[in-house]
């Protein structure tokens, strides 16, 4: 589903085939019609499929998911659930600890 917001080099679904039991991300050309906020004023955007059965379950639910990295700009990102509420506190919904 990815081509809704990337140029899709051929390469990428040679590497997806080759790889098909392993979460990769791959940095591409933006489309122009995706917003420069969604991509914080690059070109690029980055895209990830992933092989985690949680992660999974949610885009069948939801379909393709669009989030941010998971730190504050300037801050080193949490490794574990505790960092991740004391950097983002009450701006997140939801937490889920998956291990």
């Amino acid at each position: 589903d990815f081509e809704i917001v990337a140029e899709v080099p051929e390469f990428v679904w040679d590497v997806l085939e080759m790889m098909e039991a392993v979460s990769v991300a791959f940095l591409l050309p933006r489309l122009p019609e995706v917003p420069k906020a969604l991509t914080g004023g690059r070109d690029t955007i980055v895209v990830r499929v992933v092989h985690h059965p949680l992660a999974i379950a949610l885009c069948d639910v939801a379909g393709p998911i669009i989030s941010t990295s998971a730190n504050l700009h300037g801050r080193e990102p949490p490794r574990t659930m505790e960092e991740a509420r004391d950097q983002l506190g009450g701006g997140v919904d939801y937490y889920i600890d998956y291990g």
